[in-house]
């Protein structure tokens, strides 16, 4: 299960980064990625996070 949590943050952190790069290549909503995907990029980092601790320090 833990494994599992963890390569769906990874999943979900590459696909905003990369949707990240794309939106930022083009200068008219380039502020648009900044407002939106900050949140969201630090959100699921920190799920990232918490989900690939090792079990003994989440209890």
């Amino acid at each position: 299960m833990k494994n599992i949590l963890v390569l769906i943050g990874a999943v979900i952190f590459i696909g905003q980064v990369m949707v990240w790069f794309v939106l930022s290549s083009l200068p008219i909503v380039r502020t648009l990625p900044l407002i939106v995907f900050a949140p969201l990029t630090g959100l699921s980092l920190l799920f990232f996070i918490s989900a690939s601790t090792p079990p003994n320090l989440n209890r």
